[in-house]
């Protein structure tokens, strides 16, 4: 269960889960009830506590039991009552009572035998602004210990406070670190233009996989198109990289990563034609590149059950050469690319990946920076729509 989207877990994967008796810890909480009157007071401690952490999930209906080392493990599927619209309740304490405020996912799972009550599946994600509090000094942390989870959190010391402020600007200096390692590894520097996106955890703190997740991501990773032609990723520090040619019918050079934080790179030579000292390129091409980028790394990431932020980018490097870009339209038009480099950046949840609108963001973006203005006037996600059918 916890490796799916949210929006796809049922009453079925409920049930299943809590059959594994999985035990509070760290990570997971049972609740029975959201109706008793320190309900908001506990839900807040919860949420904050998860959030200050490594994230967490909180099933709202099941009620507990203890196992032989003291720590709650599901009893029952006792359901909470839908007319109390609980996800709204857990929604505005997040927000009001919390500060920086916690947008947690929801999930609602009717009950089989009574569908008015059900299972209130709660995600809350690691977040990057903590530390997150309650009131004006109390901050809350989620550990693994029993007398703590039995207090929704233990209080942060001065100590783990000063933890919670470093926290992001560690992660941001590690993804500056990763970023500019792939960048080097992958650049070719023989002048070629180059285009490269990447996806990776926005806030990245800890590996994602072993070597052999990463193995398997890489290599079922070869059936999209854009990385066909690399069949013999080696290890780096902490990644799996190749340089080969892609079997496009061009074959241009490429150069493809994949690092255990969650990294997923391709840089490849872009261009299509060559006549002269003139260099074309197609949209189509590009497409196919940031199609799929984006479709490896929401592969990667459900394979380990990452639902965090993440960063999609986008850099083009024509380099001295006069480029063209071909807009693919029935006339045959090509338009003068008005910069010669550019990079663009998007931050999504990991599951908004496999949206068709999400890189239908990205690619209005990018059309727009190639100089093709008549892209505000498409509808841009009914053609990646189109593609995606016509290419997968």
């Amino acid at each position: 269960m916890l490796h799916k989207r949210i929006a796809d877990i049922d009453i079925d994967d409920v049930e299943k889960f809590c059959l594994q008796c999985n035990p509070e810890g760290a990570w997971l909480d049972y609740k029975q009830s959201i109706s008793h009157t320190k309900a908001n007071e506990q839900i807040a401690k919860l949420v904050s506590a998860f959030a200050n952490a490594h994230g967490g999930w909180a099933l709202f209906g099941v009620s507990e039991k203890k196992d032989a080392s003291g720590r709650g493990i599901p009893d029952k599927l006792v359901g909470i009552d839908m007319a109390r619209m609980p996800g709204d309740q857990i929604q505005q304490v997040s927000l009001n009572a919390i500060y920086p405020p916690v947008i947690p996912e929801m999930q609602w799972c009717p009950l089989k035998t009574d569908p008015t009550k059900g299972i209130l599946v709660v995600r809350i994600f690691e977040s990057d602004s903590t530390p997150h509090r309650l009131g004006e000094d109390e901050v809350r942390i989620r550990v693994n210990d029993i007398s703590a989870i039995a207090n929704e959190g233990k209080k942060a010391s001065i100590d783990e406070i000063e933890m919670l402020l470093n926290r992001r600007q560690k992660s941001v200096e590690l993804k500056q670190r990763l970023l500019a390692r792939a960048f080097e590894r992958a650049v070719f520097k023989d002048g070629s233009p180059q285009l490269r996106a990447y996806c990776l955890p926005l806030y990245p703190s800890r590996p994602l996989a072993d070597w052999n997740a990463l193995s398997l991501v890489a290599k079922k990773s070869r059936s999209w198109s854009g990385f066909r032609g690399a069949n013999c990723l080696i290890p780096a520090h902490e990644s799996l990289i190749e340089r080969f040619t892609r079997s496009d019918g061009v074959g241009r050079r490429a150069a493809l990563e994949f690092n255990v934080y969650g990294l997923t790179l391709l840089n490849t030579i872009i261009w299509d034609s060559w006549v002269g000292q003139d260099m074309t390129i197609k949209s189509s091409t590009c497409l196919t590149i940031l199609d799929s980028v984006v479709r490896a790394a929401d592969d990667f990431y459900k394979s380990v059950g990452f639902g965090g932020l993440v960063e999609f980018g986008v850099s083009l490097d024509v380099g001295t050469a006069e480029c063209r870009f071909d807009v693919g339209n029935d006339n045959g038009e090509t338009l003068q690319i008005p910069d010669h480099q550019f990079e663009i950046t998007q931050s999504v949840l990991a599951h908004q990946l496999s949206d068709d609108q999400t890189l239908a963001a990205m690619v209005t973006e990018f059309l727009w920076a190639m100089g093709d203005g008549d892209v505000i006037n498409c509808d841009q996600v009914q053609a990646i729509k189109s593609y995606r059918d016509q290419s997968h």
